[in-house]
C-alpha cells in the first residue's frame, strides 16, 4: 500500500508556483473589491450641499492668488448663490456665485466647479467677473 506515494520535487515546485500565482491574483482581486466597496460607501453617503464651504474656502485662495492686485487685501468672501447637478455617479458640477470685498471694491465672481467623490478632488473649471466672459483658471 505504501509503494506509489513518492514525492516528486519537480511536481512539488510546479504546485508551489501555481499556488503562489493564484494567491497573488486573489489578493489583487480582493484589494480591488475592497476599494470599490469603499468608494461606493463614500459616494452613497456624500451630501452635495456639504461642498459649499469647501468651494468658498478654495475660491478665497484662488482670489488671493490670481485676482487681487499686489498689496491688496481680501476682507470677505461669501458664496451667495449655488446650484449643483450630478454629472455621473460620484461626480458633481457646481455653479457658484461668489461675492468678495477688498478695502477698495466689491465684486461678484461667477464660477463653475467639478467635484469627484471617488477621487476627492475639487477643480475650478471656469470663472468670470460680472462684465467678462468665462475664463479657465
Amino acid at each position: 500500500m505504501s509503494g506509489n506515494f513518492s514525492i516528486n520535487p519537480e511536481h512539488d515546485s510546479e504546485v508551489r508556483s501555481i499556488v503562489t500565482k493564484y494567491s497573488i491574483i486573489m489578493v489583487i482581486v480582493l484589494a480591488i473589491i475592497l476599494m470599490l466597496l469603499s468608494t461606493r460607501g463614500r459616494v452613497e453617503s456624500f451630501s452635495p450641499e456639504s461642498m459649499i464651504g469647501t468651494i468658498e474656502k478654495t475660491a478665497e485662495l484662488f482670489i488671493r492668488e490670481r485676482l487681487l492686485d499686489e498689496g491688496e487685501s481680501l476682507q470677505r468672501v461669501e458664496v451667495v448663490k449655488s446650484n449643483y447637478s450630478t454629472v455621473e455617479w460620484g461626480e458633481y458640477t457646481y455653479d457658484a456665485t461668489i461675492q468678495y470685498r477688498t478695502l477698495s471694491r466689491e465684486e461678484i465672481l461667477f464660477t463653475r466647479w467639478k467635484y469627484s467623490v471617488k477621487n476627492d478632488s475639487l477643480d475650478l473649471l471656469t470663472y468670470s467677473r460680472e462684465d467678462g466672459s468665462p475664463e479657465e483658471p
